[in-house]
């Protein structure tokens, strides 16, 4: 039976990366994209993160902390590219702060993040949050990528609490 098609309407983080890294991988690198622990791809091409938790979600004050599961691999060039994201950490203080992505290494900063609007309907918000390559992550696209490159949009979906 396959597994049922995601969309917007379910909470999580849905995001596409960077489309023009992602077009490499395909295209030219001759790659493929893996994803794992409940990932799954929109039918706009953003991928759909599960929510993991929800340690604090402040829709007056913007403040959020909230993991994700699951990952998702980017391979190409016969595995001269091997990038793994995932097990995402998004935090926010007033609107802004970092998503932070799990590595051999640890938790590390990915992508700085600014909310650029927020909505509620009936008890779930949504934000959308612009994105920079975060200060100490270009490595993690072999220097391609200098700090502040804007990266695609996050929207993020969540239940608030009563």
């Amino acid at each position: 039976m396959p597994l049922p098609t995601r969309t917007v309407e379910t909470t999580g983080l849905a995001w596409a990366v960077r489309s023009s890294f992602r077009r490499y991988v395909q295209r030219v690198a001759m790659g493929a994209e893996v994803t794992d622990g409940g990932v799954g791809s929109l039918p706009d091409g953003r991928f759909y993160f599960p929510i993991d938790g929800v340690q604090l979600l402040d829709r007056e004050a913007l403040d959020a902390e909230i993991t994700f599961s699951g990952g998702v691999r980017f391979v190409g060039h016969a595995g001269m590219i091997d990038v793994r994201l995932g097990e995402f950490r998004l935090r926010l203080v007033a609107g802004e702060g970092t998503l932070q992505t799990n590595s051999s290494d640890g938790a590390r900063d990915l992508v700085d993040v600014q909310v650029a609007a927020i909505s509620d309907d009936g008890g779930v918000v949504t934000l959308l949050l612009a994105s920079r390559l975060a200060e100490g992550a270009a490595d993690l696209f072999d220097e391609v990528y200098p700090t502040a490159t804007p990266f695609d949009d996050l929207e993020l979906r969540a239940a608030l609490e009563s």
